[in-house]
């Protein structure tokens, strides 16, 4: 089974998805002036102060300072409308409502469940210890990405390895994705069998404090992870999650209380996921994400791809030969 996920920022999901999120941010001020000079003025000397903002997500929004009394506010400020003039609910006008908030620019996460995932975990697990038991025999020759010696990444050959159990998740994972690109995209089957498919395939093994850094994946489209095992740790904490880097992190630049607490979809907060054996989530290639140290007693093991396509009889620019 799948869900798609469809965030214009991602913030925190549902409760049952095992999902959460860095709080957001609500904001509480501080004001740190700078140290006076000799024959500065006290306007010049306000000037100078600089606002750092400090976010506690238990502030209130009378806990801010960011009122107009704020000796960092830049002038009075003006007085908000009377509140008994803001609607909390308008009947549309025709075919135009009053008033609409319109989620823009949203991000799709493809969140899966194999079916009955044991005894295919298992099978992967024998495989992935064997494999990693040759030592360099077959890891990652050319590691770019941070990480520690506690996380073992293997080459990027995995789906066109022969083991039945290898093929059995590819299939999965591949059928998955094609689904997710139909129905993202509004095609149909005639179209998807055009989408013709390259893939790049590893699994990472980490032990206590195994984590991999933030990055992307150039020259994909689409990447997933499938989560084989992820135990021997407290569940309530960061422990090996994978997190999303939120794509409007820039959008921070300045924040106030008229931001800082948006809802979903529309939080900045990133978005952190425990993975459960069996799950697989998809998401675009250039999302940046990372895994967080793993502090448990056993080991998290991950499969992860990327895929590229060529679209079946397109044909190229042709280029003048005069």
């Amino acid at each position: 089974s799948c869900t798609i996920v469809s965030t214009a920022s991602l913030g925190k999901p549902s409760a049952a998805s095992r999902n959460d999120t860095a709080g957001r941010a609500t904001a509480s001020a501080g004001v740190v002036s700078a140290p006076a000079t000799h024959g500065t003025s006290a306007a010049a000397a306000r000037q100078t102060r600089i606002i750092r903002m400090k976010f506690n997500p238990n502030a209130s929004a009378e806990n801010t300072g960011s009122s107009p009394t704020d000796p960092g506010f830049d002038g009075a400020g003006a007085e908000p409308p009377p509140m008994s003039d803001i609607p909390h609910a308008a009947p549309a006008q025709g075919d135009r409502p009053e008033f609409q908030i319109v989620p823009t620019f949203a991000v799709p996460l493809v969140i899966c469940h194999l079916p009955d995932p044991e005894p295919l975990n298992r099978e992967l697990k024998t495989l992935f210890a064997s494999v990693e038991a040759q030592g360099d025999t077959y890891a990652n020759p050319e590691p770019f990405v941070a990480r520690n010696k506690e996380l073992y990444e293997s080459n990027f050959t995995l789906f066109d390895w022969p083991q039945a159990c290898v093929q059995k998740l590819r299939e999965f994972c591949l059928r998955s994705l094609y689904r997710a690109i139909g129905e993202l995209n509004g095609y149909d089957t005639a179209m998807l069998q055009r989408l013709h498919i390259a893939t790049e395939s590893w699994f990472h093994t980490a032990r206590k404090g195994g984590y991999f850094g933030a990055h992307n994946h150039p020259l994909h489209s689409w990447s997933g992870v499938y989560c084989v095992q992820h135990d021997g740790d407290d569940p309530d904490t960061d422990s090996g999650k994978l997190t999303f880097i939120n794509p409007l992190s820039m959008a921070t630049t300045y924040t106030d209380m008229a931001v800082a607490n948006l809802k979903m979809p529309y939080s900045y907060a990133m978005r952190k996921d425990r993975l459960v054996p069996g799950q697989l989530v998809l998401f675009p290639s250039w999302l940046l994400h990372e895994v967080m140290p793993y502090d448990g007693d056993t080991q998290r093991i991950t499969v992860a791809f990327n895929a590229r396509f060529k679209l079946a009889g397109a044909q190229p620019a042709q280029v003048p030969r005069l």
